[in-house]
């Protein structure tokens, strides 16, 4: 396998995000769309990488922080969303009491994917962006599993816009930058409730996963004219533009490497593979 960089448990957070995700914030502040998401089976690290810890602030603070101390907020303006997808299902986690059959997926006129009714909300400091996160994460759904006592059960999707507006001729244009961390797939538990919320993972994770595996075989082949099933899930849907090539991607894949377990090792390979399929995209 071949990879653009890899880290080892030695690895400090910050090394992480100048590597994974510093140049795509950058671009965003620039005026281009980016994407950052982080894949791998659950206990790996995806929450602990994108999210951090105050002492030690993941890839999600670091941009935030980043984003404000770049932009200027005479011409910009900044908003955020934040959802999470269960069981096929969009959740508003700043608006948790909204049903989520009114949070519907459509397309909107710049070619982007946006969910309808979902809260947006302007903020005007970093630690009020991050007050925000902090709040929609008590709604997220967690559960414990047999490789992580507080496993994440969703995909969760934290986008930030930057409307930028030009003084003189008063037109306005939107980046998004988006942040997900991933629900980690596992092999089918014996509880009713947890198989049926496994397959639903492990079928968007498939999703994404058969996605990915075509853009890599077209791009390999130069054939841009392949079907992409992009609609197969509600998360490849809503990554559908930045899968497409609409925006500037960075994927950060993570493994265990002290398991010796069966499902662990398979599940390694198979993370391994998927990263060496999103290299090619």
């Amino acid at each position: 396998f071949s990879f653009d960089n890899v880290f080892g448990p030695a690895a400090s957070s910050r090394d992480v995000y100048a590597s994974v995700a510093k140049r795509v914030v950058n671009s965003v502040v620039e005026g281009y769309h980016g994407t950052i998401f982080a894949y791998g089976m659950t206990g790996t690290g995806k929450t602990y990488s994108m999210q951090g810890l105050p002492s030690s602030p993941g890839i999600i603070p670091l941009s935030i922080s980043e984003i404000f101390a770049q932009v200027s907020f005479a011409t910009t303006t900044i908003s955020v969303s934040y959802l999470e997808i269960y069981n096929e299902r969009v959740k508003d986690l700043l608006n948790p009491t909204v049903a989520s059959d009114s949070l519907k997926l459509q397309d909107t006129p710049d070619g982007l994917v946006r969910v309808r009714n979902l809260r947006c909300v302007r903020v005007a400091t970093s630690q009020e962006l991050k007050d925000l996160i902090s709040h929609g994460d008590l709604s997220r759904r967690t559960e414990g599993t047999e490789f992580n006592s507080v496993s994440s059960r969703s995909h969760a999707v934290l986008q930030i816009f930057l409307e930028k507006s030009d003084p003189l001729t008063r037109a306005t244009a939107t980046t998004v930058l988006s942040l997900c961390d991933l629900a980690g797939s596992e092999r089918a538990a014996a509880d009713a409730e947890r198989r049926k919320e496994g397959a639903y993972i492990n079928r968007s994770l498939l999703a994404l996963g058969t996605i990915i595996a075509r853009l890599s075989a077209s791009s390999v082949a130069g054939d841009s004219h392949e079907h992409i099933p992009y609609r197969d899930s509600k998360l490849t849907r809503l990554l559908q533009h930045s899968l497409s090539g609409g925006a500037l991607v960075s994927v950060l894949c993570t493994i265990d490497t002290h398991s010796t377990a069966k499902q662990a090792l398979a599940e390694t390979v198979n993370t391994l593979r998927f990263a060496a399929r999103a290299k090619n995209v």
